[in-house]
């Protein structure tokens, strides 16, 4: 016999005054009430401790706002749902430093707080003007293990997405529950959205094979605006879906109400897997969702890389430079990416759960190509740090390319890696229209390193002008042997055998002068203060050295020759083996 999981869910639905005392109670109320119904996980409408403020922009509305840790309604509700034994969503307007966002936090039968949501869809029109007082959340869609049951919650707008109900049963999710605050149109009061809005969640239920649970406010609620005082009717109609979008429970336009219905998880889960949606599901065909206007096919030619290892020289290579551009990705390249990353402010809020971080690469040459897919072949980092193991990038020849994904798939890419030179702009043009649009952290590859920081670029990569794959350029290889080894070397080799070590060691910190001189002449770069000082000081301080080891020459050449001459001498007086007699009749005034 077949194994049952019964729940018992439960829809308020009630009039709001604008007095929070007043309608906290009335939640609780109406919680017990549902309690006493036998239900096991309860939802209150959204926003329920005051009128909907959004019909205006105002600034004293904020004042509304609460942080979510020691919020009162919340302590409140945690206490009812352990008394109870129940589990409560509870939506709240939060204060989170500068920013705002409509919330709801999900309190588990023993008053456990199990997490926050943040509402993703922030509607934006008369009457519900919510752009004005709620950032976009970034939480993402979330799903929340209960004492009864895996919930997935949205708020009101959301409920008008299939991806985030999709995204929420496949996160595991047996029940959807949406909160919402809807009624009349003030631009249109022959508008009545009530049919079109329980058939959009309807199809939730049914495309998903989960039962669904809406409520929502009623009653007639005035705000004073700046342009006069609006109105909406709040249409209520809350219900309770079950797995085939068929309503089970709801209520009407104008009463309050306590709604309850039963359903058996397990044989819920028997069926859906039965039914086969989530079996036959193609998200390879799906590439479109990606976008905003189904321009995917452009995208697609930028296929994402799978971090893989893409170090594959000819056979006869493979033992001499892939070892070498590992070392150098592991022990050079890999820790200013790490820095990087490391810096990135948002490193803790929605890049949990493990996957891997996405990085765009804006690539002129295969130089940046390299870079990449280097670190991404050799670079592990730590699960429990990054909360990753590698990056899943996408690479684009074209800035504009670049800028239109970033633009389109906002929230998706956590890293940038861009080239200077590329065919259409400017890299960086690039680095200052990524700042102006959006908060992502940049890595310039370049010899401008300067010029690359100035325009906002949180750390660099030194570009590297030779690769290691199929199809390799071999003179870079020759250049770089020729000029390295083939000269350089025997040149210092011949200094060092006319002047001595000393000589050519001193003159290396002249190397960071002539590359700020010419940096100014050739490159743009900017000479300050400091640099000109710094200059002088290694002009000067070589200079210093010079004139020791000349004075240190002319002693030294001073005294040789007097010791020889006497030595010289000395060995002639003597004769054959007498020689060493000769040298001991010398005075020590003679030397």
């Amino acid at each position: 016999m077949a194994k049952s999981r019964i729940v018992t869910v439960s829809a308020l639905q009630f009039a709001c005054t604008d007095d929070v005392s007043t309608n906290v109670d009335t939640a609780e109320r109406f919680v017990r009430e549902a309690h006493r119904k036998g239900a096991n996980i309860i939802l209150i409408q959204e926003l329920f401790e005051g009128y909907y403020f959004c019909q205006a922009q105002r600034e004293d509305f904020f004042q509304r706002s609460k942080p979510y840790k020691g919020h009162p309604t919340i302590l409140r509700m945690q206490n009812l749902a352990k008394e109870l034994g129940v589990v409560i969503p509870v939506s709240f307007f939060e204060e989170a430093n500068n920013a705002h966002y409509n919330s709801i936090v999900v309190i588990d039968a023993d008053g456990t707080d199990l997490g926050l949501y943040r509402k993703s869809h922030i509607p934006d029109g008369p009457g519900y003007q919510e752009k004005y007082y709620f950032n976009p959340g970034d939480t993402g869609f979330k799903v929340f293990q209960t004492k009864f049951a895996k919930i997935g919650v949205g708020i009101c707008w959301d409920q008008w997405f299939p991806e985030a109900a999709r995204v929420m049963v496949l996160q595991g999710a047996e029940i959807l529950f949406y909160p919402t605050a809807i009624g009349s149109e003030p631009q249109d009061e022959g508008l009545d959205s009530r049919e079109h809005w329980k058939r959009v969640m309807q199809g939730h239920a049914g495309a998903n094979v989960v039962p669904l649970v809406a409520s929502n406010r009623v009653g007639k609620e005035m705000i004073q605006t700046e342009h006069g005082k609006s109105e909406i009717t709040f249409y209520g109609n809350s219900f309770i879906a079950g797995p085939t979008g068929e309503i089970i429970e709801h209520a009407d336009d104008k009463e309050e109400a306590v709604l309850v219905a039963q359903f058996d998880l397990e044989k819920l889960k028997s069926k859906r897997s039965s039914w086969g949606v989530f079996r036959d599901r193609r998200p390879d065909l799906y590439k479109a969702l990606l976008t905003l206007d189904a321009d995917w096919k452009e995208i697609s030619q930028f296929p994402e890389i799978t971090p893989v290892n893409p170090l594959a020289p000819p056979p006869y290579l493979k033992n001499i430079i892939a070892p070498c551009l590992k070392n150098m990705t592991k022990n050079i390249i890999a820790p200013f990416l790490e820095f990087s990353v490391g810096a990135v402010p948002r490193g803790a809020k929605g890049f949990g759960g493990g996957r891997r971080r996405r990085l765009l690469a804006c690539a002129g040459a295969d130089a940046s190509q390299v870079s990449v897919q280097c670190i991404v072949a050799d670079r592990q980092y730590d699960n429990t740090k990054w909360g990753m193991i590698g990056f899943v990038f996408t690479s684009c020849s074209q800035a504009t390319l670049a800028l239109k994904l970033l633009r389109e798939r906002k929230g998706c890419y956590d890293i940038v890696l861009s080239d200077v030179h590329m065919p259409d702009m400017d890299g960086f043009r690039l680095l200052e229209l990524v700042g102006l649009e959006m908060d992502l952290p940049v890595i310039i590859e370049t010899d401008l390193v300067m010029r690359g920081i100035r325009h906002g670029a949180c750390d660099y990569l030194i570009k590297l002008y030779w690769t290691c794959s199929y199809g390799y350029d071999s003179t870079k290889f020759n250049t770089t042997g020729i000029m390295g080894s083939g000269l350089l070397f025997p040149l210092v080799a011949w200094c060092v055998s006319l002047t001595g070590p000393v000589f050519v060691s001193a003159f290396n910190p002249m190397m960071l002068v002539m590359v700020a001189i010419a940096g100014s002449l050739f490159l743009e770069e900017k000479l300050h203060l400091g640099m000109l000082l710094g200059g002088i000081l290694i002009v000067g301080g070589l200079y210093t050295v010079l004139w020791g080891k000349e004075e240190e020459k002319k002693k030294a050449s001073h005294l040789v020759p007097e010791v020889t001459e006497v030595a010289l001498s000395g060995s002639s007086r003597g004769g054959g083996r007498g020689g060493s007699a000769g040298e001991k009749d010398l005075e020590p005034s003679e030397i």
